[in-house]
């Protein structure tokens, strides 16, 4: 679908992604979203009483309960006029789901928590690139307490010979191995949206426009195709071609799945997830999108480009797509 109203992103925040075990591992779905989600708050400048709805997109519906999260940051819970929630599930598509639904709640501010599961860009890190979409977490390390401000997932001490050994993991010659796969990471983001009308009530500053989305189906036995037709539905609605597109995101489930998409699309690499994707940084699988989408948000504006698309594959068959335009 193609907006004919301006809906636009004013905050973008997640959450440094823990290893599995790792340094978040005594944080709660919950508790990470809520930590992403203030950030946000205080990055767009919004009083938390002027949040009209709370999305939350999640996979294991059970993990995360969205009025508790909306109590915590301060929203309107409890009183005359409460501030609505909903939490949704598109599997690896939560994410951009979460920011999907908002824009076709024309009641807005419109709110977007998505928090990530349990269950199933070193370079990027040491340039600063994801600086402006982290929101850093006090974790503790051997009891001492300390800042968490980059993503634990990387390991850039591997080499190619240490990867070439691992041994597949879901077929005896298969190529899938634990050096080419999404990692299982802790993690949340927060992507706060407005409509025009909202943003010029209460003066917000827009980071981002959202263009258009799209969501398709695809055979469950190559889900992993699924952003190919999400992605050219969504520049179809929009009236764009990838050739407009200055970034372009695919969430990487695996390495094969990627370049399947790749060469389907004929994305050009130099534009294509330039600052490592789900591979190098992590999968939390209800928060991926979101990251995705604050990456694009941040690391457009930072390359002043125009627009950008995310997009990812869902388990079962689908794929999902939305389109952001800078507003700088």
């Amino acid at each position: 679908m193609a907006l004919l109203r301006g809906v636009y992103i004013v905050a973008a925040k997640r959450t440094p992604f823990g290893a599995f075990g790792g340094l978040l591992k005594d944080f709660s779905a919950t508790d990470l979203t809520e930590l992403a989600a203030k950030a946000a708050l205080s990055a767009g400048k919004v009083p938390p009483e002027i949040v009209d709805s709370v999305i939350v997109g999640n996979v294991m519906q059970s993990s995360v309960d969205a009025p508790y999260l909306a109590r915590h940051v301060g929203l309107r819970v409890g009183v005359p006029q409460a501030t609505p929630a909903l939490t949704l599930n598109r599997l690896c598509g939560s994410g951009f789901q979460s920011i999907v639904s908002g824009c076709q709640v024309w009641k807005y501010l419109g709110f977007e928590f998505v928090e990530g599961q349990y269950h199933l860009g070193a370079l990027a890190h040491d340039a600063g690139h994801f600086n402006s979409e982290m929101a850093p977490i006090e974790v503790k390390v051997k009891k001492v307490k300390q800042m968490m401000q980059v993503d634990e997932h990387p390991r850039p001490q591997t080499t190619l010979e240490q990867l070439a050994k691992l041994p597949p993991v879901f077929k005896k010659q298969g190529t899938v191995t634990a050096g080419n796969a999404s990692g299982v990471c802790d993690g949340a983001g927060a992507v706060i949206i407005a409509s025009e009308d909202a943003v010029k009530k209460h003066s917000l500053t827009p980071l981002a426009r959202i263009v258009g989305y799209f969501a398709s189906g695809c055979d469950p036995t190559i889900m992993g195709i699924g952003p190919v037709p999400a992605i050219k539905g969504a520049l179809k609605k929009a009236g764009l071609s990838l050739k407009d597109m200055d970034l372009v995101e695919v969430n990487e489930a695996f390495a094969a799945q990627y370049l399947a998409v790749e060469d389907s699309l004929g994305l050009d690499p130099s534009k294509t997830n330039t600052n490592g994707g789900a591979i190098a940084l992590g999968h939390p699988l209800g928060a991926s999108g979101t990251r995705i989408t604050a990456h694009l948000v941040h690391e457009l504006r930072r390359r002043g480009g125009k627009y950008a698309v995310g997009s990812a594959c869902i388990g079962g068959g689908q794929g999902i797509a939305v389109i952001i335009e800078n507003t700088a």
